[in-house]
């Protein structure tokens, strides 16, 4: 599996992750904060799959720098819900870990070339 396969996957999970805590919040909450946050974190592990299907190195990085700028987009919106508070203490520290890691992760192999 190469680096970002592993990537991929790690994104996918926290798309689940971020889904288990969204949906139980109240339609209101769910309308006004949940969809775009949501819609951030699918959509860092869809640029994310993209790579794995382009072959262009220049395209694979503008889509993994759009992976990056929906991360930071996502710690914005989980930030905003903590303030809110509409994630527990415990639920806001392993998203923003889980966030934090990934945008690194995609950083780090960029940089090593590994695209």
């Amino acid at each position: 599996m190469n680096i970002f396969s592993s990537i991929y996957q790690q994104s996918c999970q926290i798309s689940d992750f971020t889904w288990q805590i969204i949906q139980f919040w109240s339609v209101f909450d769910k309308q006004i904060i949940g969809q775009y946050f949501l819609k951030c974190v699918d959509d860092a592990s869809v640029n994310l799959g993209k790579t794995a299907l382009l072959a262009n190195e220049k395209v694979k990085i503008k889509y993994l720098n759009l992976a990056i700028e929906n991360l930071i987009d996502a710690n914005l919106w989980l930030d905003k819900a903590k303030r809110r508070k509409l994630v527990s203490q415990k639920d806001y520290k392993e998203l923003y870990g889980k966030l934090t890691n990934l945008e690194y992760s995609i950083k780090k192999a960029t940089q090593e070339k590994k695209v």
